[in-house]
């Protein structure tokens, strides 16, 4: 998937997860977790997130793209690591995180949850960058519409 796709998962995932623990702060939650959504694209030097934080980047494309940084295994070390911070921020990136791996999953090329430990690959039907990936966007983005619509409604009655 595209970054533009995966910004507006996480960014949804963000005010779903806010919403369903109860977080006081959804603009916080959500752009965290939004962030947290390109993070596994570090491990590919050609993408957005990583040319912006290119020594990150260079360290995790030690990793073939797709691979371990695409496991379930980091956000869970990201979740335990900032659990100690605050129970938010590590709820946000760890939601975020995932966002991304279930919308990779979606796609042709899908993603190995458990590697190295289990070879096994989840994929799906959708090319990236193609039609499809476009109209999924879309349907993203009227999503989040509604749900900003809604939590703007609530703050100004």
């Amino acid at each position: 998937m595209m970054f533009v796709s995966h910004l507006l998962f996480g960014m949804l995932a963000g005010i779903l997860g806010c919403s369903f623990l109860r977080c006081d702060n959804v603009v916080v939650f959500a752009s965290v977790s939004a962030f947290a959504s390109m993070i596994p694209d570090l491990d590919h030097l050609n993408s957005k997130i990583s040319r912006k934080l290119q020594p990150f980047a260079v360290i995790l494309s030690l990793f073939r793209h797709r691979g371990f940084v695409h496991s379930v295994f980091p956000p869970l070390a990201l979740y335990f690591l900032l659990l100690s911070f605050d129970f938010y921020i590590a709820a946000a990136v760890f939601i975020g995180y995932l966002s991304h791996l279930l919308l990779d999953s979606l796609t042709v090329k899908g993603v190995r949850l458990l590697y190295p430990v289990v070879p096994f690959r989840i994929s799906g039907f959708i090319k990236t960058n193609s039609f499809s990936e476009k109209i999924l966007a879309v349907m993203l983005l009227v999503l989040l519409i509604m749900y900003l619509a809604d939590i703007f409604a609530n703050l100004f009655p």
